[in-house]
């Protein structure tokens, strides 16, 4: 927003979207690392950040990442009775390669 107002942006294609976002990101954990202060990246799966994904693969490459944290912002997880997390049944539960273990409650 500025002013209050929204700044819209037109991109040509989901290519070239996908490079402007990865830029930013790579300029914030740049940051990050810089003032040695954590950098968490929130992104969903799926097939619409594919292109952020990938040009951000490209550009973090030799980068160093230990302020960077990934998080991933689907709902895959549900709450466990007795507490914690469980995986959601359904299809994504059969391509997960997730070890139950991994799954945990962070609240």
């Amino acid at each position: 927003l500025t002013d209050n107002h929204l700044n819209i942006i037109g991109f040509p294609d989901a290519v070239a979207l996908g490079e402007a976002l990865a830029a930013e990101i790579v300029a914030g954990i740049a940051a990050s690392g810089a003032t040695g202060r954590p950098y968490l990246l929130g992104g969903p799966g799926g097939r619409t950040p594919q292109t952020t994904y990938q040009a951000l693969a490209r550009r973090v490459t030799g980068m160093a990442l230990r302020q960077l944290t990934i998080v991933m912002m689907d709902d895959y997880l549900q709450p466990a009775p007795g507490g914690g997390w469980r995986r959601m049944s359904g299809s994504w539960s059969r391509w997960s390669t997730s070890p139950p273990g991994r799954c945990w409650n962070t609240s």
